[in-house]
């Protein structure tokens, strides 16, 4: 009887614990399941755009189109990027949801207050409105409500980006002129007064035609030139911290002190086009304060950047190439060694590893007014514009060559000179 008691028991117990569950499935708020349906959240055409305003995460933002374009209702005198602004419009405009719900009665979303909302007025006055409320894991996306929608959409959690933005993603940056088209660039800094232009044709005094960088007669290493004109021009100033021109940064950050270091690229046929000023001020952690002379924007750079500027030593930039030439430079090649020696038409094949050899030669360093001893190999090269250069090889300790080209001295590494040796020997041999 007590076991038919207990059972009894087991089973009221098991029926009502399955009439609560199906009471508590029943009433699941509808948002569990939701339609799919793919709806327009916030349809408009941007174009009749005249006010924006929206509130997300980083604060409250309101603009305003007037007759000299869109300005910050807080900031008027804030360079905005129109293009940027008109795609921020574009996002909203084409918000869409894939799934759609009925709100239900006593269930708030997190739609009152909304976490997020935007409004926009158009040039008829209407005024469109969307909200964004808590974030669904289930539906996968934000619980959005709009003015022009009774019920509620399930708007994927990537495309809330545009609610999102701030100031710095509209503002407009400093237009700066590609590397390719820099012709000229000056800098002064504490220990340099550097100048560079790029020449079609170098001066007269210069063997090479492959050579356009030059800082006064000198010429420059091409390579280390365009390295340090990719670093100022490829997107460098683009962490804008202040927009202001009156914001306290701007005297602390050091651009416009007179100490400021300065460079100026010039565009167009040997630096004679439009030009740009870069000032860069004192460091902060691993950043520099840089701004572009008359500009309302105030940057961060990369320090390595800042370091290449603030530091600059023009014998960095030297051209350190022995033979920067191609044999299609060549009219004729002569080589001689001690009493053997043998002229050649050009480059012809059988040349060609030699000369590769002596093109492709590492320069250690430098060595100005330096002599060498025990003389190797003399070559003479005669150039198809006429000109003549004369190369002269020479021991010099036990881990370097010295070379010498008119003027100029140049350490070279002992294995890779030796190598350009053995192949004019054997040239000589007519092997």
């Amino acid at each position: 009887m007590k076991k038919r008691a207990i059972a009894l028991l087991t089973l009221l117990l098991a029926v009502l614990l399955a009439a609560v569950i199906y009471v508590l499935v029943s009433r699941k708020p509808p948002e569990e399941e939701p339609v799919s349906e793919t709806v327009a959240l916030m349809p408009f055409v941007p174009a009749k755009a005249v006010a924006l305003s929206w509130r997300g995460e980083a604060g409250e933002y309101a603009l305003e189109k007037t007759d000299d374009g869109w300005i910050w209702v807080d900031h008027p005198d804030c360079p905005l990027d129109p293009e940027k602004v008109s795609g921020l419009l574009t996002k909203l405009s084409y918000l869409t949801g894939e799934k759609t719900l009925m709100p239900q009665e006593g269930e708030n979303y997190g739609l009152e207050p909304a976490a997020m909302e935007a409004s926009v007025t158009l040039i008829d006055g209407k005024v469109l409105q969307l909200f964004l409320g808590d974030y669904s894991a289930y539906a996968g996306g934000y619980y959005a409500g709009s003015s022009e929608r009774t019920d509620l959409v399930i708007l994927p959690e990537e495309d809330a980006a545009p609610l999102e933005t701030t100031e710095w993603d509209l503002l407009r940056y400093d237009s700066l002129p590609e590397a390719g088209t820099v012709t000229a660039v000056s800098l002064k800094n504490a220990d340099a007064d550097f100048s560079a232009r790029w020449l079609e044709k170098g001066p007269e005094s210069w063997y090479s035609p492959r050579d356009h960088w030059f800082m006064g007669e000198e010429p420059l290493s091409e390579s280390a030139v365009e390295e340090l004109l990719a670093g100022l021009t490829m997107s460098p100033f683009q962490r804008c911290v202040s927009y202001d021109r009156r914001d306290p940064l701007w005297e602390e950050s050091g651009v416009l002190a007179p100490d400021a270091v300065r460079v100026e690229l010039q565009s167009g046929k040997e630096g004679t086009g439009a030009s740009v000023t870069l000032l860069f001020g004192s460091y902060v952690d691993y950043s520099c304060y840089a701004a572009v002379e008359g500009g309302q924007l105030l940057y961060l750079v990369n320090g390595a950047l800042a370091d290449k500027v603030i530091h600059l030593d023009p014998a960095d930039y030297r051209s350190v190439e022995l033979c920067r030439l191609e044999k299609e430079d060549v009219s004729t090649l002569e080589i001689r060694i001690g009493e053997n020696s043998r002229r050649f038409d050009g480059v012809p094949e059988e040349a060609e590893p030699f000369f590769s050899a002596l093109t492709e030669l590492t320069t250690l360093r430098i060595a100005r007014g330096e002599t060498g001893r025990g003389e190797q190999l003399e070559l003479t090269l005669t150039l198809t514009t006429g000109r003549a250069v004369q190369i002269r090889f020479a021991l010099y300790g036990t881990q370097e060559t010295l070379a010498q080209r008119d003027g100029d001295a140049f350490l070279l590494d002992r294995m890779e000179a030796d190598a350009v040796i053995e192949l004019a020997e054997t040239l000589l041999r007519g092997e």
